[in-house]
């Protein structure tokens, strides 16, 4: 059986990858399976096969998508002694991460876009990646920026902050045409990424510098 943190090959990772594409290009209901199998490569008969139809090709788009980002942020438990200036080095870790996935990892722009189109469609695709990914992984940074800053873990200012840090990272993903223009880039590539990180640690810790000493 597959590790459900395991990626998916061959067939199922064509299909999911373009799945991917065409739902975040054209949205669910303005993706048909052919153009999915002949974006993919492969037999329209194995949609069927390996995910039940279009629909549970789109719930397996969502965990994959899930599974990258998972991959990408992963902490390890919150200990009990953890210092503030340990929660912040966790904290800088994620935000390296969200920017490597978001900004470096090939085809994230497609990633991006699918869960944008879930998310503003809402229904059960994302109230699974909600309940499996996003909420634990959301309160899981809460804690940290809490114990770095001082404050309480599930008061609105801390949710509002840990949304704000991972908010301005998807936004260069999302409007990467834009600033990328705006600045002179030519894409997003490794130097851009790294301007990107730069600038999200430097506002993580002026944040943390405002709300009292890391020790």
């Amino acid at each position: 059986m597959t590790h459900p943190d395991s990626p998916p090959e061959g067939a199922q990772k064509a299909l999911i990858d373009a799945g991917l594409k065409l739902f975040g290009t054209h949205g669910y209901d303005g993706t048909s399976t052919r153009a999915i199998a002949a974006e993919a490569g492969v037999n329209i008969a194995l949609i069927a096969y390996h995910f039940g139809g279009k629909d549970g090709l789109r719930q397996a788009c969502a965990r994959e998508v899930a599974r990258r980002i998972r991959n990408a942020t992963e902490t390890a438990n919150i200990p009990p002694d953890l210092t503030a200036a340990q929660a912040q080095a966790r904290l800088e870790t994620v935000l390296r991460g969200i920017v490597a996935f978001l900004c470096g990892a090939p085809g994230s722009e497609h990633a991006v876009r699918f869960m944008l189109s879930e998310v503003t469609k809402g229904g059960p695709v994302m109230d699974e990646v909600y309940e499996a990914f996003l909420e634990p992984k959301h309160r899981q940074l809460s804690a940290l920026f809490a114990i770095a800053s001082g404050q309480p873990p599930e008061s609105d200012a801390v949710k509002l902050t840990v949304f704000s840090l991972l908010g301005q990272i998807a936004y260069f993903r999302l409007a990467a045409p834009l600033v990328s223009r705006r600045m002179g880039w030519p894409g997003l590539g490794p130097e851009q990424a790294q301007a990107i990180e730069n600038m999200a640690l430097t506002n993580l810790r002026r944040l943390l510098s405002h709300q009292g000493p890391t020790s």
